[in-house]
């Protein structure tokens, strides 16, 4: 399935585009509607032992010295895409019975920073926490719609 943005495919990353915040839309036997709001990055990084030959992964970003045991071990930064095109959401409940039927992207964000603040907002916007039309069950890790009352 793929990702929609004001009605056109995203089919690759964007540059200088850290993330977005996405919209899930399904449907149950009875045609009822349930969304999620969600988060993800384009990209993931890691650091990565570096090689002993001194040579650069795909990826390398750049190479970097920590200490470990006193000694100076040398790590590669290394960035590679994430699963975004086939992201299907990180919902904690049980949607056996439901059908992804859109992925629709709501906004982009700049950094990690920004997508985080950006998903918060929305969820605030929605009041997922009080709308049964949603899945999300907190916003944060700190307000949860099973004590909000």
């Amino acid at each position: 399935m793929k990702w929609l943005f004001l009605d056109n495919e995203i089919k690759e990353p964007i540059n200088d585009i850290y993330g977005f915040v996405y919209l899930l839309e399904f449907k149950d036997k009875e045609n009822n509607i349930k969304y999620y709001i969600g988060k993800k990055n384009f990209f993931e990084y890691k650091e990565l032992k570096a090689l002993n030959n001194g040579k650069k992964r795909n990826g390398h970003i750049k190479f970097i010295n920590h200490r470990k045991d006193g000694k100076l071990v040398k790590y590669e930064l290394i960035k590679k895409e994430s699963n975004w095109k086939e992201y299907t959401g990180s919902i904690k409940s049980d949607i056996s019975d439901l059908k992804l039927v859109e992925k629709t992207i709501l906004m982009f964000a700049e950094s990690k920073r920004h997508l985080t603040y950006l998903e918060a907002k929305m969820l605030f916007k929605f009041d997922v926490l009080e709308n049964e039309e949603f899945l999300n069950e907190n916003i944060l890790g700190k307000f949860f719609k099973v004590n909000i009352k």
